[in-house]
């Protein structure tokens, strides 16, 4: 449910199990883009975590669209903006134009090897 998608019943647990995954979903695509991105580059990130273990994205031409990852973000980037607008804006790593149409990481990620 990283993508937009209709919910056709919802709860509390629905709810906070949507606003975890959306979480999940912004920030492990953060460790695979740059420093530097903009919106579709996030929301193509993003879109395409559904589809990366899917054999047929992989099939060079027998299975589906290889432009069907670009082809849901440009046609839902309204509902992507609107689904991801406050996690975006609460993630705390996350330095973003005013209109959030472009990002820039401002804290990394970092682990320290300490050997004594």
């Amino acid at each position: 449910m990283q993508k937009p998608v209709l919910t056709l019943k919802s709860n509390t647990e629905v709810a906070e199990a949507s606003e975890a995954n959306l979480s999940h979903a912004l920030h492990c695509s953060l460790a695979v883009l740059p420093q530097k991105f903009t919106q579709d580059e996030l929301f193509t990130t993003i879109c395409s975590l559904s589809y990366l273990g899917d054999m047929r994205m992989s099939m060079f031409g027998l299975g589906e669209d290889p432009n069907k990852v670009k082809n849901i973000v440009n046609n839902n980037r309204d509902r992507f903006q609107a689904l991801y607008r406050h996690t975006i804006q609460s993630c705390g790593v996350l330095q973003a134009n005013c209109d959030l149409t472009s990002f820039e990481v401002f804290l990394r990620f970092r682990s320290k090897v300490i050997v004594s």
